[in-house]
């Protein structure tokens, strides 16, 4: 039903394009650190890695005739994408803490929070 080998590819694959992707992230934070996270720029940026996980699939499901082996690998690509770009995201918010403190978002997220009164953020 799933090919072993397959899956291996597919979690090869995942982990390539998450660790494009995170050091992407981390190139544009350290050139932009000030950049709002527009509908457009989320796009722009998940749109391809979407993509990549979406053409893995239809690869798998079109040379197996399977459909359920295109949704497999398509899952197996998008899982070891995060986590690979997880690991990466952590160390992003770790090395630009306080660049990203200064984005607008950012700001406006935590005049909110003291207007509402919550006093920890990881109750949210």
């Amino acid at each position: 039903m799933y090919n072993r080998q397959l899956g291996n590819n597919a979690l090869v694959l995942g982990a390539l394009v998450g660790l494009v992707f995170g050091c992407v992230n981390l190139l544009f934070t350290w050139l932009y650190p000030l950049d709002e996270d527009t509908p457009a720029a989320l796009l722009q940026f998940y749109g391809p890695m979407f993509a990549v996980w979406a053409i893995a699939s239809f690869r798998t499901a079109r040379r197996n005739g399977r459909l359920l082996s295109g949704v497999a690998t398509g899952m197996a690509v998008a899982f070891a994408t995060f986590c690979i770009f997880d690991l990466l995201v952590i160390l992003r918010v770790n090395l630009f803490l306080n660049e990203l403190t200064d984005r607008a978002d950012w700001q406006q997220m935590m005049m909110q929070s003291r207007t509402s009164g919550i006093e920890s953020h990881r109750l949210s």
